[in-house]
């Protein structure tokens, strides 16, 4: 996963260059594993420092705990608390790494509403010699300090339907999973309502170049020229140039791989 990632970061710079895109200071980057921290874990550290601070009545309203209530098959004691673990494992990035901010799906708001709130209590409540760093003069973390979150809306197609392994149309950015063909062929098949969008989502080129694209398109739609533009971008962004000019090629006529779905 650590080269996987490295690979695609190093891809994601040289598309923006590619496309005119200036590089700034990017920061940090790091990729960690919760295991090293949940492993260690006491669960009686974790529920005096976390369990005062989630209130039932909060966590049974959120909307996915009630879905499954009301609607599923109920919810089990893990589900229930996975929450609760995402909510340490941000506070133990606040702490460790001054990670103040979590994005996620829409449909991890609830979790990362309940892990700012876990931030805050633990934070405010703790013994911790760094406390006075985060506190202001009335106990609350500071201003610059607050624990933010930012949700994204689910990837799905014009017709609604979600990507995904439960949706079962899951594709994959490992090659033994989903062949750098098949990824392909999966993003040719998009349709004309959705390449636009796409295009916008998942490349570094200039919206006005993909407004041009799009013309050319609807002017002749059986080249899908804007559906071979995002398959080779998107080609050249997971597994590098050399194989985005490769899948390139002309495919035959029926276009049959699909992604696979573990």
């Amino acid at each position: 996963m650590h080269a996987q990632l490295g690979q695609l970061w190093s891809n994601a710079q040289s598309s923006g260059r590619k496309h005119g895109h200036e590089e700034a200071s990017l920061g940090k980057r790091q990729l960690l594993n919760n295991a090293t921290w949940l492993d260690q874990l006491n669960v009686l550290d974790f529920l005096r420092a976390i369990g005062n601070g989630m209130r039932l009545g909060a966590m049974l309203g959120r909307d996915t705990v009630r879905n499954k209530m009301e609607k599923g098959d109920g919810m089990s004691f893990a589900e229930f608390t996975y929450p609760l673990l995402q909510a340490w494992d941000w506070w133990h990035m606040y702490r460790e790494h001054g990670v103040q901010i979590q994005i996620g799906g829409s449909d991890q708001y609830g979790n990362i509403v309940a892990g700012m709130d876990a931030v805050k209590h633990i934070a405010q409540t703790s013994t911790d010699s760094q406390q006075e760093d985060w506190l202001d003069d009335v106990g609350r973390i500071k201003e610059d300090l607050v624990p933010m979150g930012l949700t994204v809306p689910l990837l799905t197609t014009a017709s609604g339907e979600k990507f995904g392994k439960s949706a079962g149309n899951a594709v994959w950015l490992d090659s033994d999973m989903t062949s750098a063909f098949d990824l392909y062929g999966f993003l040719l098949r998009s349709s004309d309502e959705d390449v636009e969008r796409y295009l916008k989502l998942f490349t570094f080129i200039p919206t006005s170049e993909i407004t041009a694209v799009m013309a050319q398109h609807k002017a002749d739609p059986g080249k899908r020229k804007a559906q071979h533009l995002l398959a080779g971008e998107v080609l050249e962004l997971v597994h590098g140039t050399e194989v985005g000019n490769w899948c390139e090629r002309p495919l035959p006529a029926a276009v049959g791989p699909q992604p696979v779905g573990r």
